[in-house]
């Protein structure tokens, strides 16, 4: 019983947000949007092989057949889309913090919203282009794909 009891006072004096919630994943605007200008700086600096639309343009495009296993250049390049959306997906992250955490959704400002929309959008779009729903785990280019080997075994 008294480890509990001691265990639950760390825990609440340990939690980052305990005291402090909002102080743990805020960030400014001013950080976000200098971070997002970057990150589709960076996306425009691509080489043409490698060139994919922005996350406002791809959210309206029609997206490819993800049923058939694709090319290894198509998988490559889908990688570092997946890749891209997940930064964006991280970056956009404060404003899902706040879409959750405010007493009334009217409450919520246009950028906010937009912010959870875009944040949510990109997290869909990173598992989409990573290919971990149409691909066969081997082929995978991702992070959790424990089937890869490094070399010949």
């Amino acid at each position: 019983m008294a480890y509990q009891e001691q265990n639950s006072e760390n825990l609440s004096h340990d939690s980052p947000s305990a005291e402090k919630p909002t102080a743990f994943l805020s960030a400014t605007p001013s950080i976000i949007q200098e971070l997002d200008r970057q990150l589709e700086e960076w996306r425009m600096c691509l080489p043409s092989g490698l060139e994919f639309s922005a996350y406002s343009e791809a959210q309206q495009a029609d997206d490819q057949d993800m049923t058939q296993i694709r090319p290894i250049h198509e998988r490559l390049r889908g990688n570092l889309m997946a890749r891209y959306f997940a930064a964006k997906s991280i970056i956009h992250r404060p404003f899902i913090y706040r879409a959750l955490h405010c007493e009334h959704g009217s409450m919520l400002s246009e950028e906010d919203q937009i912010g959870a929309q875009t944040a949510i959008g990109s997290a869909f779009r990173c598992t989409l282009y990573s290919g971990i729903f149409h691909e066969p785990l081997p082929l995978l280019l991702h992070p959790i794909n424990t089937c890869r080997r490094c070399g010949p075994n």
